[in-house]
């Protein structure tokens, strides 16, 4: 029966869970929970005791991180924010340009709401801790705990690289490296043949795109790698098999979690006022400054 299903990549696996999802042997299966389990909390742990001192020693956000505080707060306003800061792209280019989107303050715009400045901080935490979990749980479904072990050390790896006061600062460039380290595993996962994490992708490479620059040709090319690598499995499965139904409910799923992350860029470019900024992102990706 195994074999046909692997011949059919229709399927679920014995246990349940999809085709494309990797086979976790039942042996051991209390020992690998808990070794995943400890894996994922010593991994939190480094975030969430910097952030708690961090505020615990009165952080708040200054100099250009009050903007992140500014702009969350108007995002229940009658104004809220369109697009990202301004971008020193600026600079080179001789257009002023802004980051492509502003979800990252629509995400730090709860805690601001409950903490004021030291929201900043819980809020970027919070996001961090987020990519943590994504993480874990799609290595777990590619390949058990001893993957989750394995990521997590990789992530443990940058968090000590990147040092304690970078794991709630909310300075762009740095803020989203967890963010854009879970899209990485969500869109190998996709191009692997789990339709599942077509959403979170959508979600985690959004937040990386808007907030910096830096992401705008990794984060497409990425994504349309994964999204393509999961539609030749899927074309090359028989029809009515599992992963052709899974790929019928995550797709549209994913594509309108898309729009929605993308709704305030896309408002600006097309009923704001003068040139949208994803047209002035275009036209002055070619310039060399001057």
């Amino acid at each position: 029966a195994a074999e046909g299903r692997r011949a059919t990549g229709a399927a679920a696996t014995g246990d349940g869970r999809p085709a494309g999802v990797a086979d976790v042997p039942s042996t051991g299966w209390l020992w690998g929970t808990a070794l995943a389990r400890v894996a994922v909390a010593v991994t939190v742990l480094p975030i969430v005791v910097a952030t708690v001192r961090g505020v615990a020693r009165g952080w708040v956000p200054v100099s250009e991180n009050a903007l992140f505080q500014i702009l969350a707060r108007d995002v229940f306003s009658d104004h809220p924010p369109l697009l990202g800061l301004a971008s020193s792209a600026s600079l080179i280019t001789g257009t002023d340009v802004h980051h492509p989107g502003p979800l990252l303050f629509d995400l730090l715009a709860p805690p601001v709401v409950l903490f004021g400045g030291p929201g900043v901080a819980v809020g970027v935490g919070l996001i961090n801790v987020a990519a943590v979990i994504g993480i874990a749980v799609f290595a777990w479904r590619r390949g058990g705990p001893l993957f989750v072990a394995g990521a997590m050390a990789v992530v443990s790896a940058l968090l000590w690289s990147m040092g304690s006061e970078l794991l709630y600062e909310p300075w762009n460039p740095h803020a989203i490296l967890l963010s854009f380290l879970c899209f990485l595993v969500l869109v190998w996962c996709s191009a692997a043949g789990d339709p599942a994490a077509l959403p979170f992708a959508a979600v985690a490479g959004s937040v990386a795109l808007q907030t910096h620059l830096s992401y705008s040709l990794l984060v497409p090319v990425l994504g349309l790698w994964g999204v393509a690598a999961l539609l030749v499995a899927a074309r090359r499965a028989p029809p009515g098999s599992d992963l052709r139904r899974r790929l019928r409910r995550a797709g549209p799923l994913a594509l309108a979690v898309l729009l929605l992350c993308w709704a305030q860029p896309l408002s600006q470019q097309l009923f704001g006022a003068g040139p949208g900024n994803l047209t002035a992102l275009l036209d002055s990706s070619g310039e060399s400054g001057r």
